[in-house]
């Protein structure tokens, strides 16, 4: 479960650094592709499971 998370947030903060140098590659669904979107949408999510997955690596 923890590889798991951990792959999943590599993935995310990869795909935010890769939406920051080419934003229209990252946020290919939409139409408006400004680097705060890439931020908000990628980041977040990155952000998010990166607590998770501390959260989950001190309880175990």
């Amino acid at each position: 479960m923890l590889q798991i998370i951990f792959l999943s947030v590599c993935f995310f903060w990869i795909l935010t650094l890769f939406g920051l140098y080419r934003p229209w590659l990252a946020l290919w669904w939409s139409d408006y592709c400004p680097r705060i979107k890439v931020l908000k949408v990628y980041g977040s999510i990155a952000l998010v499971l990166s607590l998770l997955y501390g959260v989950l690596r001190f309880l175990t």
